[in-house]
């Protein structure tokens, strides 16, 4: 399943629901969103491109878990 953009047009319940949906699908759910807070909590991965290399990371946990291990993977290089 993907989802492009989706607490943009949801109100709060709405984007209750949606969080839910998401928590409890048995399969991968893509998720494209600019929304942090939503991310942080209804992703468990983050999988970035890189833009210079193209290459793909694969980070464990939402937003905030995911700038700090990006932070520190930049630092470690």
């Amino acid at each position: 399943m993907r989802l492009d953009a989706p607490p943009n047009n949801l109100d709060f319940a709405g984007l209750d629901q949606l969080e839910g949906f998401i928590a409890g699908f048995p399969g991968a759910v893509l998720v494209v969103s600019h929304d942090r807070a939503f991310l942080d909590r209804a992703v468990t991965r983050i999988f970035e491109i890189e833009e210079h290399s193209h290459r793909g990371r694969e980070y464990a946990g939402g937003w905030s878990a995911f700038l700090d291990a990006r932070a520190l993977a930049r630092r470690q290089q």
